[in-house]
């Protein structure tokens, strides 16, 4: 029994220090696109909320198919991962 209590926390350990890096990590707007639009939503459809320029340095909060929520001094917004170099 305590074996399969101690197999199970380091389960939910290892999952939940291997999930960590995905979350609030900095990265740039490709150099070549000037302007990319951030939105309310993940969809072209939703509000535009503010732009960012090529290079600018943001924080990714979340992914979701296809698009990432970034954070920059501008504000928080949607954003299509195309755009994003993560390097």
């Amino acid at each position: 029994m305590m074996r399969r209590i101690a197999a199970g926390l380091a389960l939910i350990g290892t999952i939940a220090f291997t999930a960590l890096p995905a979350l609030g990590y900095e990265a740039a707007v490709y150099i070549h696109m000037p302007n990319v639009d951030v939105f309310s939503c993940p969809r072209i459809d939703c509000d535009k909320v503010f732009t960012v320029r090529g290079g600018e340095k943001l924080e990714i909060l979340e992914t979701n198919d296809g698009w990432a929520r970034i954070s920059t001094p501008a504000g928080t917004g949607w954003l299509q991962r195309d755009y994003i170099n993560e390097g």
